[in-house]
Parts: C-alpha cells; sequence; structure tokens
C-alpha cells in the first residue's frame, strides 16, 4: 500500500488562505473593523488515484473582496493623491529648440524645391544666387541656435526627449551646411 499524498506545500509568493489577504496599512489608516482569522490547515486529502494532479487553489483574492459593496476603490482615511507638479522650465526650453530647429529645416526643403524653380525662371542666376545664400545663413544660424537651445535644455533636469531631437536636426544641418559651404569653397579654387 502507497502512502496517502500529502498537500503541495506553498510558496511564500502564494497566497496560502485566498480571501484574507490584508492591504498594507498606511500610517493614518484606521485599525481594520474585523481582523482575519487564520484559517486551519488542510487535513491530508484522501488517497487519489497516482496519476491525478494535486488541486491547487485558483481563486486569488482581488481588491473588490477586500472592500463592502458600493465603496470606493480605497479607504477613506489614505491620503488623497498631490497633484501633479509643474513642468520644468527643461522642458518649455527643448519645445523651443525642437520648434526652431523643425522650422528651420522645413524652410530649407522648401527652399530646395523653390531653387529649381527660380534658376529655371527669368528672375535670373545672380538674383537666386543672392536668395539661396541669404536663406542659408539665416538657417545657419537657426541651427546654432536651436542646437545651443537643445543643449542646455538637455543638462536641465526634466524631459530632454525635444531637447534630444533639437539637438540631432540641428547639429545634422548645421554639419550639412558647413560641408556643403567647404564643398563649394573648394570648387572655386579648382
Amino acid at each position: 500500500m502507497s502512502e496517502p499524498q500529502q498537500p503541495p506545500a506553498h510558496l511564500p509568493a502564494d497566497p496560502q488562505y485566498p480571501g484574507t489577504h490584508t492591504f498594507p496599512t498606511h500610517a493614518s489608516s484606521a485599525p481594520p473593523s474585523t481582523p482575519a482569522a487564520p484559517a486551519a490547515p488542510a487535513a491530508p486529502a484522501a488517497p487519489t488515484h497516482p496519476t491525478a494532479a494535486p488541486a491547487h487553489p485558483t481563486a486569488y483574492p482581488t481588491a473588490a473582496a477586500a472592500y463592502p459593496a458600493g465603496a470606493s476603490g480605497q479607504p477613506a482615511s489614505w491620503p488623497a493623491a498631490a497633484a501633479a507638479p509643474a513642468a520644468p522650465a527643461g522642458s518649455a526650453l527643448g519645445r523651443t529648440a525642437f520648434v526652431i530647429a523643425v522650422i528651420t529645416l522645413a524652410v530649407n526643403l522648401i527652399s530646395s524645391i523653390v531653387r529649381l524653380l527660380i534658376y529655371t525662371s527669368n528672375f535670373g542666376y545672380g538674383s537666386a544666387y543672392a536668395i539661396d545664400e541669404a536663406i542659408g545663413v539665416i538657417s545657419f544660424f537657426a541651427y546654432l541656435v536651436a542646437l545651443v537651445l537643445g543643449i542646455i535644455a538637455a543638462r536641465r533636469p526634466g524631459p530632454r526627449l525635444l531637447a534630444g531631437v533639437a539637438i540631432g536636426i540641428a547639429g545634422a544641418g548645421a554639419l550639412g551646411m558647413i560641408f556643403s559651404w567647404v564643398g563649394i569653397a573648394f570648387l572655386g579654387f579648382v
């Protein structure tokens, strides 16, 4: 005859007594009105078929079981959540750098399309070149402003996503303009 099977041992993380889960108490909360009585340990189960799996409790306690019907999600004695803090100054500076970088990029993209139309029109190459150079110089300084503001915003506490995007756009735009001016200057000497 085989030994009777023992009930499975519960790990510390498993709920040993479903329905008696207590929520952590807060210093300002009142003690619970009815303390939960510990349940008696389960008696050894009757011998079952050797291939049958032991029965495990499948119900876990829910928050609804801990509060009476119609009660809110937390006891009235818990303190209310504090209001969200105001956005730090770094986020406004990063947003400003992002807007400057995106507007400058958009102006450069539009001017590259308009440049083709100007060169093919009767407007003249001298005037088109002057307008193109003016847009380039203004864009370069706008990229530098966005880059500096983005770096300052990234060093401040707070959200840094827009500051990082502004640094990327402005840095790539300024480097692209520098390389194009160096290329134009190199072609002038050839």
